[in-house]
């Protein structure tokens, strides 16, 4: 019996139900590569032990630390700061908002419009929408280079927590960046962040170059962070 070939009509549909499934399971939310313990698990303030999630963070921290944190509202953590598997390779830093949680999280993801007040940024563009995130095109100057990267954000807010990471489907001009803001409410109208980074330019230097260049950079970063969301996202960069 001779076995008639399979339409091409047919063959396409059978093609695209292979390949849509592992297209969108592309865009779809990952797991939270993990947070710390004392996460909240919904975007309000919870208590842990009868205090705020906040409070319990920074309880959780040295009290030197501590004290610097709530004296300059921002802090570069050091390496024996910034100890555990899941943040391995990550510089980290700490931030208080004069704003609500919920807030807070709502201006922090909205990526497409950090080159209004994070410093190098001259240029976004969201590129896709998916339920789960956003994949958004930037544009950075650094002296008299430009850069283009292709970064992807997840969302969780049961977890008050965003991610992102370069995604690799798209030429970039480095070869590796990820990170993420962690939120905890300190009270009704002040927040705890959490930031993480890990960067690699591709660029053939010692990686305690590039570390010192990103360390250098992160308080002018945060610096700006803090000023768009204390102002309900009204700050703006001096040009």
């Amino acid at each position: 019996m001779t076995r008639r070939p399979l339409p091409f009509g047919l063959f396409i549909l059978a093609v695209l139900a292979l390949i849509l499934p592992l297209t969108m399971a592309a865009l779809t939310r990952p797991p939270s590569k993990g947070s710390s313990p004392l996460a909240s698990t919904v975007l309000e303030s919870r208590l842990v032990n009868g205090e705020s999630e906040g409070k319990a963070y920074l309880r959780s921290l040295k009290p030197a630390l501590r004290a610097q944190l709530e004296k300059d509202r921002q802090v570069l953590l050091t390496d024996d700061q910034s100890t555990g598997k899941s943040f391995a390779g990550y510089i980290r830093a700490l931030a208080l908002f004069k704003q609500s949680k919920a807030r807070t999280w709502a201006l922090i993801a909205e990526p497409v419009k950090q080159p209004t007040y994070l410093p190098r940024l001259v240029g976004a563009k969201t590129l896709d929408t998916p339920p789960n995130g956003e994949l958004v095109q930037f544009k950075l100057k650094i002296m008299f280079v430009n850069i283009v990267l292709h970064t992807r954000h997840w969302f969780y807010p049961e977890q008050s927590r965003v991610e992102w990471a370069l995604d690799k489907s798209y030429k970039s001009d480095i070869s590796t960046q990820e990170g993420y803001w962690q939120l905890f409410a300190l009270t009704p109208d002040t927040v705890v962040g959490e930031y993480g980074t890990l960067v690699d330019t591709g660029v053939a230097v010692p990686h305690s170059i590039q570390d010192y260049l990103a360390r250098k950079d992160i308080p002018g970063a945060l610096e700006a962070f803090r000023a768009y969301i204390d102002s309900d996202g009204k700050f703006r960069r001096p040009e």
